[in-house]
């Protein structure tokens, strides 16, 4: 081989390497909220208009505690919590005010869990993680 087509390789080879690690940003999803006892993290509607704001907060028993604030509407939307691929868990629910409402329940374990908000046929999931 000509030290040409040997340097013509080589590049082609360098540039092939420098657009496949390029791409990886475009091929890797955007990482999941973590949820760890005695925190809380809020998750935010992007389908819902006008906008819905979810706040769970966990103890170390992994008891749940979700306030929703759906201010802007005139009912609040259906929510419901339940683990990746599982039914809902019970949540017993009481409205502060016109526009927030609590709820309280029992997760069963860690791990993938999600927040399916719904209004009529809009159904929006919100996934995050609860670790141990």
């Amino acid at each position: 081989m000509t030290p040409r087509v040997l340097a013509l390789v080589l590049l082609v080879a360098m540039l092939g390497f420098a657009g496949f690690m390029g791409s990886v940003g475009l091929l890797v999803r955007e990482p999941l909220q973590i949820l760890a006892p005695h925190q809380s993290l809020t998750l935010q509607s992007d389908t819902l208009s006008p906008a819905v704001s979810v706040r769970v907060a966990i103890d170390g028993s992994y008891r749940v505690r979700l306030e929703v604030d759906h201010s802007g509407r005139t009912r609040p939307p259906e929510v419901l919590l339940s683990p990746a691929g599982a039914t809902p868990i019970d949540i017993d629910w009481q409205a502060e005010n016109g526009a927030r409402l609590t709820g309280q329940g029992q997760m069963n374990r860690p791990g993938r869990w999600e927040v399916t908000l719904a209004d009529g046929s809009t159904r929006e999931s919100l996934p995050f993680v609860v670790r141990e």
